[in-house]
């Protein structure tokens, strides 16, 4: 069974993820949401594709399809983040010099990681505090016709997954 927890911190990185995202190109999607982890993460992520592809009052049905997972390292993790973030308004081909890439690049990264961890320590006061780094996190194979391209990932806190996404539309365009 599904079951949603409602997270004053990952609602903060939803909203975060959705000011990021209109500064890109045209037709990104970025979100998070939290979940109980009341199965492994293959069987969870298995039903959450199934409710995904029913649609629901907002959402279209479409096919999702769930490939399996594989760990993947924080700088690895950092740099499929930063391929979707950094283009329309964020491309740094239009920040002025290597300081303010460098330093933008380390904001939005540090800013994201942070509510990861400010779910950790709501969940429970002693928890880490950068679960992307010190907790296993999975990269995701989902696919769907609707995107050109698209990148999930699974982290457990506490008893809790947090699953995000970054995607583009297929018929967006850049």
């Amino acid at each position: 069974m599904i079951e949603h927890i409602e997270s004053p911190s990952i609602n903060g990185l939803q909203g975060y993820l959705q000011c990021i995202k209109r500064l890109c190109a045209n037709g990104y999607v970025f979100g998070a949401v939290s979940y109980k982890a009341n199965s492994d993460i293959d069987e969870f992520i298995s039903g959450l594709v199934r409710y995904w592809s029913e649609g629901d009052d907002v959402v279209e049905p479409s096919n999702f399809e769930y490939c399996g997972k594989e760990l993947i390292s924080y700088e690895l993790l950092l740099s499929k983040i930063e391929g979707f973030i950094f283009n329309g308004i964020l491309d740094r081909r239009n920040m002025p010099n290597d300081n303010a890439r460098q330093y933008t690049t380390k904001m939005l990264t540090e800013d994201i990681n942070e509510y990861y961890g400010l779910l950790s320590v709501e969940l429970n006061n002693e928890g880490v505090f950068h679960p992307l780094i010190s907790n296993d996190v999975y990269l995701l194979n989902i696919r769907n016709e609707i995107y050109s391209q698209s990148f999930y990932y699974i982290v457990k806190i506490e008893n809790v997954f947090v699953v995000t996404h970054f995607a583009q539309k297929a018929n967006s365009g850049k």
